[in-house]
């Protein structure tokens, strides 16, 4: 059975986030780059600056049962994924006859139990004719989402939620030949959207050092795994 790393950090953590990006220079100095890697490998530099002995005690013994870097847990980071800031591509399929009209779309990402972010910039808007349905294609999804909820109205300061979900990456939502549904919810205010990751030590990265008899400082962190 898998462990979780449930020991949260006391005060400031750093994250970052690196692509595997192989770039080939030309001589009319044009640099042409592309990414090995579909989503960044992350990691979470965790640090304590008053931690308890029992504190010290339990990371050092949650280490030493993994043998370090060797073996893989969940970790579920302090912050929420990050709310979508690159607009869907918005365009048209053949179908309908709903006349001409103007539409707008945003969407939010979610994951199994629906809990979502908050929405997207808004597309730019479309116009329609008859004889053409509106569709919505989000980009692709980052780690640990497995959905996408689409939110269409005329005006982009009024958007509502759709009945049915983007649940591919990189496929598209389809106005139904009805039109889009008028009465769904509003977008979130707030994101509800957490992560778990399955992580590993990094090589050589705890250090503990102890202060006084009641208080440790400790580091350690913490690296994405990427599955194959």
């Amino acid at each position: 059975m898998v462990a979780t790393f449930i020991i949260t950090p006391e005060f400031s953590y750093k994250t970052t986030a690196n692509f595997q990006t192989l770039q080939t220079p030309f001589e009319s100095g044009a640099v042409q780059l592309r990414a090995r890697w579909p989503r960044p490998k992350r990691a979470w530099s965790l640090n304590w600056k008053h931690a308890t002995p029992a504190q010290a005690e339990q990371l050092r013994a949650f280490f030493r049962d993994h043998s370090g870097p060797a073996d893989t847990f969940y970790y579920s980071p302090v912050d929420k994924i990050a709310r979508p800031y690159i607009a869907p591509t918005v365009s048209f399929s053949s179908g309908g006859t709903l006349g001409t009209r103007t539409r707008h779309a945003k969407y939010t990402w979610a994951d199994s139990s629906d809990n979502e972010t908050q929405q997207s910039v808004d597309s730019d808007y479309k116009d329609l004719v008859n004889g053409q349905l509106f569709t919505v294609t989000p980009p692709a999804f980052p780690n640990n989402v497995t959905k996408a909820w689409i939110y269409v109205g005329a005006t982009a300061a009024n958007v509502l939620k759709q009945a049915t979900a983007v649940t591919t990456s990189g496929s598209t939502w389809t106005e139904p030949s009805g039109g889009y549904a008028d009465d769904g919810a509003a977008v979130p205010t707030t994101n509800a959207l957490s992560e778990t990751v399955t992580a590993h030590f990094a090589a050589d990265s705890l250090d503990i050092v102890k202060l006084n008899a009641y208080n440790y400082s400790m580091q350690v962190v913490i690296e994405e795994y990427l599955v194959a």
